[in-house]
């Protein structure tokens, strides 16, 4: 709706009484407090219908079933580092929508660089990693 007001039924339905009764948009827009640009909205959306009612809105379909949302996080466990260009192709959905639901289902997924770096220390031992890292230091400022 953009940056007009969201009002309630009953304020719709005063507007469309003022609206009927005769009284122009100004007159409406300071009796009620509101702005001509809400006033006229509301009467451009519900000057022609009997009924001020919240109109149905046209809800889409969930990409993620409950299944199909199971499927996506078993795949993404099992191969932490494909990336989501290549869900949102096989879901058929935006990168944006797989992230989300991914987020979603898994909130606390280990990040990629601690689980690494853990991998990295057991495999080189405590002393050799701090050896590495001094030198590694001193190449860099020799």
């Amino acid at each position: 709706m953009g940056r007009h007001a969201n009002l309630n039924e009953m304020e719709r339905s005063r507007i469309i009484c003022l609206r009927d009764s005769g009284s122009n948009i100004s007159e409406i827009a300071r009796e009620l407090n509101m702005t001509r640009n809400t006033v006229r909205k509301w009467i451009r959306c519900y000057g022609s219908e009997v009924h001020v009612n919240t109109m149905p809105r046209n809800v889409q379909p969930r990409i993620f079933t409950p299944e199909r949302l199971q499927q996506l996080v078993e795949v993404y466990q099992q191969q932490p580092f494909t990336p989501i260009r290549t869900f949102s192709v096989q879901y058929e959905s935006t990168t944006e929508t797989v992230r989300q639901a991914l987020k979603r289902a898994v909130p606390r997924a280990i990040p990629a660089r601690t689980h690494l770096r853990d991998i990295w220390r057991q495999k080189r031992g405590p002393t050799k990693v701090v050896r590495a890292c001094i030198g590694a230091s001193k190449s860099i400022y020799n």
